[in-house]
């Protein structure tokens, strides 16, 4: 009897760890799937607004293009009214471009950098600063800008500033000049020196190369090897972002030829589901591989001459 006793209670036990194993297993798979990004969409009239939204709220556009809330809330609000249209994302703005023409070029961030300078400050938790200076130093050498540390938050004369910042997500994004005054790089510590150059495009107004309207000309998508909530992120521009900048004669997506070696372009190879996949080429089936290089030609209106 006592033997029967004892070998119940060691299955019970067993039973209990299996459980409690099973309970581990069951919370990381949770854990997993909440730190993914869930794709949103918005609806004004025929036209479709796709984003991804994290956990923590941050809303995300192209793959690491972070929009303000006030964007999207605009964009719902416009949704739920019977007449709203994307004609209705011109007619008004939170800032005012209407004097930012050099040239004879349309511009979009230039108003934004007064005089091509631009502030920025280093969060003391950032690691690895050099990529940020090595990047900075890289849009000063091929344009006309002038980059200025600050010594602490927002401590310049002008509004319009950018902040780097350390997150602990294995992401590398940026908010977009021309949607706020302050514009936000956020890096993991895994970010690279190219990556940070990418995202400081994004701060000065740059969207990317391969979206442009002109792109389906120069380079082809293997759409099979791009899972639904990761393809926003290689279509031609969104009309509805394209409505808003277009508000101030923005050409944001036409001005100069389609540069292949555009710091702005993604690489032939991306990591699919854990795996490299080739899901962006050019025309011919050829890989796009030196993309490392500040924009270069006409549409980069920063171009030091």
């Amino acid at each position: 009897m006592q033997r029967s006793f004892k070998i119940l209670i060691t299955i019970i036990a067993i039973v209990m760890i299996f459980i409690s194993c099973r309970e581990n297993e069951i919370n990381l798979v949770d854990e997993v799937i909440e730190n993914q990004p869930i794709l949103k969409t918005i609806f004004i009239g025929q036209d479709k607004f796709q984003y991804e939204e994290y956990p923590d709220g941050t809303k995300i556009l192209e793959g690491d293009i972070v929009l303000p809330d006030s964007f999207t809330e605009r964009l719902n609000k416009i949704s739920t009214d019977p007449n709203g249209s994307i004609d209705d994302l011109q007619q008004k703005r939170e800032i005012d471009f209407t004097n930012s023409r050099v040239s004879g070029v349309a511009q979009f961030s230039t108003s934004l950098y007064v005089g091509g300078k631009v502030y920025y400050y280093i969060n003391t938790n950032v690691p690895n600063k050099n990529r940020i200076y090595d990047a900075v130093n890289a849009w000063e050498s091929a344009t006309i800008l002038d980059f200025i540390e600050l010594s602490s938050p927002g401590s310049s004369s002008s509004s319009n500033w950018i902040r780097f910042q350390r997150t602990t997500e294995d992401r590398c994004e940026s908010t977009i000049a021309g949607f706020q005054t302050l514009n936000t790089v956020t890096l993991s510590d895994k970010c690279s020196v190219n990556n940070v150059k990418h995202e400081i495009g994004h701060a000065l107004g740059f969207f990317h190369e391969h979206q442009r309207i002109d792109g389906d000309e120069h380079i082809e998508i293997v759409w099979t090897k791009n899972p639904e909530n990761k393809r926003n992120n290689y279509r031609v521009v969104n009309t509805i972002i394209y409505s808003f900048t277009l508000g101030d004669g923005f050409s944001a997506f036409m001005n100069g030829s389609f540069d292949f070696n555009s710091i702005m372009i993604y690489d032939t190879e991306q990591r699919i589901n854990g795996t490299k996949q080739s899901v962006i080429l050019k025309k011919g089936s050829d890989a796009i591989v030196n993309n490392s290089l500040i924009e270069k030609n006409g549409r980069d209106h920063y171009k030091r001459c």
